[in-house]
């Protein structure tokens, strides 16, 4: 096997337009409050459990960081891929939105006569897909 994390260099990439706003909000994906929310919904969901993680201790020394940890999303949902929280999450929120309902009861399934005319497709049938 190469050698190749030992030539591994990590590059930053520069956004000059998230200089206009306030750092914490130029690095941040979804605000913190859309974050917190999603996690409080997807904790709630038949199956979840926190992603276990392993330290990688020889890839850091090969690496010359501190600490390098491997998130082993194998076991999520039977998909073996964080994307199944992002597509179902995100097809919850809007079924919620559009029925002005609480995510709660769609996602026990309690809903499924308003639900059941509703087509969702993804441009894949990866595991974003089979989430949606």
């Amino acid at each position: 096997m190469p050698d190749v994390f030992s030539r591994a260099r990590i590059s930053h990439f520069h956004n000059p337009a998230a200089q206009s706003r306030r750092p914490a909000e130029a690095a941040a994906v979804l605000p913190e409050e859309m974050t917190a929310k999603a996690a409080r919904e997807i904790s709630q969901w038949p199956g979840f459990a926190e992603t276990p993680t392993a330290s990688l201790p020889g890839l850091a020394r090969a690496c010359g960081i501190a600490a390098a940890h491997y998130k082993d999303e194998s076991g999520r949902f039977g998909l073996g891929s964080f994307k199944a929280l992002g597509g179902a999450y995100a097809l919850l929120h809007a079924l919620a939105d559009k029925f002005n309902l609480p995510m709660a009861e769609l996602r026990d399934g309690g809903r499924r006569d308003i639900a059941s005319d509703v087509c969702a497709v993804a441009a894949t049938d990866g595991n974003h897909g089979r989430a949606v």
